[in-house]
């Protein structure tokens, strides 16, 4: 049974997972922050919890904000997650490619994209739709994160055996990726080459205003709320060019689209919004 100290001290975690990423952690679920954040206290050398708490008060510190993200923030994903909603935005994507120039190639953020399995399966997506290889010159991929550790390995492209078979087909897996190691796949060098990783926190601000035709945001506004889901939102909204579109996950809810300028897509469940002129 929690004691007193224990509820406080699972409060104040809360509070820190909020203030950082806007996530309203489930407090049934609160001792797994305790778990996730002993890497941070052997770092910092801190031997108990209240003395990391009583290091960074109310607020982390900029300089520690990423390693607190990494263990407070849920960063499950796996490869083709909400398959449908993707073949969607997929194919507008490519339908958009084919009616640019190589010049200005279409560019499509991944925000939240964890360590970055929703990004590379769009590339593949993309390499299926668009023919004859040029998927990497017509389109350009961003996937950002708040926590170093999954951008990190975004970047990388390598994914452990157990990663590369949850969600991703063996004939995909056999031409995207190659073995390195005994366990881990690494994504070929066509793939890493079109999908950049970066480090971004949804509540800082647009990471490029108007600057992408296409924003991928799955299984991330779920977890908000007032204020932070309107700031969330109104981010993602500002990085859009005139036209483009938002794509959001299954269990994520834009409550009144035309306050930011976004009309729903006419297919039901697609989970795609146009940004209107």
């Amino acid at each position: 049974m929690a004691t007193g100290t224990d509820n406080s001290r699972y409060e104040q975690l809360l509070v820190l997972a909020r203030s950082l990423s806007g996530q309203v952690q489930d407090a049934r679920k609160v001792y797994l922050l305790e778990v996730r954040l002993k890497p941070v206290m052997d770092m910092l050398g801190v031997s108990s919890l209240e003395h990391l708490l009583r290091e960074v008060g109310r607020q982390v510190p900029s300089n520690l904000a990423s390693y607190f993200a990494d263990a407070l923030v849920d960063d499950e994903t796996w490869f083709f997650r909400e398959r449908h909603r993707l073949q969607i935005v997929a194919e507008d994507i490519a339908r958009r490619a084919s009616q640019s120039s190589e010049a200005a190639p279409v560019r499509v953020w991944c925000a939240g994209g964890s360590t970055g399995q929703e990004a590379y399966s769009l590339a593949i997506l993309l390499d299926e739709l668009i023919p004859g290889g040029r998927a990497q010159q017509r389109v350009s991929i961003v996937t950002s994160d708040i926590g170093y550790r999954a951008t990190n390995r975004a970047r990388a492209g390598t994914f452990s055996h157990f990663e590369i078979q949850h969600g991703l087909s063996t004939p995909r897996m056999l031409r995207h990726f190659s073995r390195t190691g005994e366990r881990d796949w690494l994504a070929r060098a066509a793939l890493r080459e079109q999908v950049q990783a970066c480090h971004h926190n949804l509540l800082d601000g647009p990471l490029g205003p108007a600057s992408f035709d296409a924003v991928i945001c799955r299984n991330v506004l779920s977890g908000m709320e007032a204020p932070e889901l309107g700031a969330a939102i109104g981010n993602l909204v500002a990085s859009i060019k005139p036209g483009g579109c938002l794509s959001i996950g299954r269990e994520d809810t834009i409550e009144s689209p035309q306050d930011v300028r976004l009309m729903a897509d006419t297919e039901v469940g697609s989970g795609m919004y146009r940004l209107l002129s």
